[in-house]
């Protein structure tokens, strides 16, 4: 996932810098964290949000890195996604799969309404059983959906094929907005 950081923080940090360096030099030494806040037309608050977000380092899962602990590699260089997905036991998954279902999720709940995701999200069996009633894991029937939302088999049955209607919409028509950009 790319983080992006918003243009204006960028433009408001470098104002910072190059004020910053125009106080020391014209104060001999370092400016109060009040003296520059003046100095750029921010509060003390906004100026600390702008330095930590700005002093912020970001890796990429994919970036090499030396790992001096992996035993019986002739060649001790690994990614970060490599270690953390030797991390996570065989129960959880592993992290790609975790990523997509966490994406899953998030978009179930941007284009349907909260009702219609955890419907989906209980028929598909992407709710943790553990917050499920006993008997009830994983891929749930439309009859376990049903008992469990207190509505009848139908009605849960013309949702759920609604609310896959829409997200195959939904799906055409983002894909049709990525060809365009990356086109």
């Amino acid at each position: 996932r790319v983080i992006t950081i918003p243009q204006r923080m960028h433009a408001n940090h470098r104002r910072v810098q190059v004020t910053e360096r125009e106080l020391r030099r014209g104060l001999g030494r370092a400016p109060t964290k009040k003296e520059l806040a003046s100095a750029v037309h921010m509060s003390e608050t906004q100026l600390d949000r702008c330095l930590n977000s700005m002093g912020q380092k970001c890796f990429s899962l994919d970036q090499e890195i030396k790992n001096n602990r992996k035993p019986g590699s002739g060649s001790s260089h690994d990614t970060m996604y490599d270690i953390l997905e030797n991390r996570k036991g065989d129960k959880e998954g592993s992290i790609t799969q975790v990523l997509l279902r966490e994406d899953l999720v998030e978009t179930l709940f941007r284009v349907l309404d909260r009702d219609a995701a955890v419907l989906v999200m209980l028929r598909y069996g992407l709710v943790d059983s553990s917050k499920l009633p006993p008997g009830f894991d994983g891929h749930l029937t439309i009859a376990q959906v049903s008992q469990l939302a207190g509505i009848k088999p139908d009605k849960i049955r013309r949702k759920l094929l609604g609310s896959l209607q829409k997200l195959k919409s939904t799906m055409v028509r983002e894909w049709h907005d990525f060809e365009k950009s990356i086109g």
